[in-house]
């Protein structure tokens, strides 16, 4: 039972820190200056992603942002 517990917290803290992790990585990608900072964020994104800190999902909406944001910079 506690085992069970346990792994019910770590899942809820995990997605809160991917939603933490999530809206970070979105006000960078707002804030961008350059192409160069975005391919920053990209590089960070994908580690981010591998390390289990974003989900498929928010990995996939910040890569739509960078590529929205480039054709703003170009």
């Amino acid at each position: 039972v506690v085992l069970c517990f346990l792994h019910l917290k770590a899942k809820t803290s995990n997605k809160s820190d991917t939603d933490v992790t999530f809206g970070l990585a979105k006000n960078a990608i707002l804030n961008a200056k350059s192409k160069e900072q975005l391919t920053d964020h990209q590089k960070n994104i994908a580690t981010r992603f591998a390390q289990g800190k974003l989900t498929l999902t928010q990995k996939e909406q910040l890569e739509t942002l960078i590529v929205n944001k480039l054709k703003v910079l170009k």
